[in-house]
């Protein structure tokens, strides 16, 4: 008993051609890493200036250290805009290196 035959063979499947804009590339880990520290940072000083606004401070705090709370909270709100500076993307070609004014942020945030 035989087979029947095939008429038309099909040639084999070729792979897909690459998408035309890839997108791009991730970031590399310490600016990942200064977007992840701005986004902390300025979370907490949302948290602060709030508490600060809103009389939540009155249940915690003497109200002598109020302008403490939403002076940190300011200062808190300025070191998660120089992460985020930091951590905004760079042109392609640009090596990630941490330059001495950078090194300094780290070491306040973390």
């Amino acid at each position: 008993m035989a087979l029947p035959a095939m008429t038309s063979a099909q040639p084999p499947a070729s792979a897909p051609p690459p998408p035309a804009n890839p997108g791009p590339p991730p970031l590399p880990p310490l600016q990942r890493a200064a977007l992840w520290r701005g986004t902390a940072l300025g979370l907490w000083a949302v948290l602060l200036l709030r508490s600060a606004l809103d009389g939540r401070l009155d249940l915690l705090l003497r109200a002598v250290f109020h302008p403490l709370v939403a002076l940190a909270g300011v200062g808190l709100a300025a070191l998660a805009l120089a992460q985020l500076a930091q951590g905004r993307t760079r042109s392609p070609g640009a090596r990630e290196r941490v330059r001495p004014p950078e090194r300094v942020l780290v070491l306040a945030t973390a």
